[in-house]
């Protein structure tokens, strides 16, 4: 009985040790995405809890992303991600990361195109979706310009707007 209750005292520690892990890990995609809605907070939270709702809250902000994007975004993503980096999984975290940039960017001129363009894939279960963003929060700087680079504008009627006053 003794051992079996230390040795849940030790998963729990483990647990939570990793959750703390996964959550800074995943801390600057958070932050990155936050912008879409900033009045969220985490304080105060257990381990377990401020990363379940950071993987919750990391999927409501992309899924809100695609009311900016074009149709195309997500197929341009995913071509250029493939481009350098041929393998499924790791393709897919450097198009979700080009993919995000790119949603970033057109949400802050404020304007939501309709319906909602396709959007990244999402994981099978919670501890895949971890493992999927944290790998899309490491993503290099240099490989979400390559991608993000290749993605249209989402908002091309600002970007006539700007080539017809040059």
């Amino acid at each position: 009985m003794v051992a079996v209750s230390l040795k849940k005292k030790g998963s729990r520690r483990w647990q939570r040790a990793r959750d703390a892990r996964l959550a800074a890990e995943l801390a600057p995609l958070w932050e990155e995405l936050r912008v879409v809605d900033p009045a969220v907070e985490l304080a105060g939270r257990s381990p377990d809890v401020e990363l379940y709702r950071m993987v919750i809250e990391c999927r409501d902000w992309i899924r809100q992303l695609r009311f900016s994007m074009p149709d195309s975004a997500w197929d341009e993503a995913v071509i250029a991600a493939r481009s350098f980096a041929p393998s499924g999984r790791n393709a897919e975290c450097i198009a979700t990361a080009g993919w995000i940039s790119a949603g970033l960017e057109s949400f802050d001129r404020s304007e939501r195109p309709v319906p909602p363009s396709p959007a990244p894939p999402t994981g099978r279960d919670l501890d895949d979706e971890i493992e999927f963003l944290v790998r899309v929060s490491q993503v290099p700087d240099l490989d979400v310009e390559r991608v993000r680079a290749k993605i249209p504008s989402a908002m091309p009627a600002i970007d006539e707007q700007h080539d017809s006053v040059r």
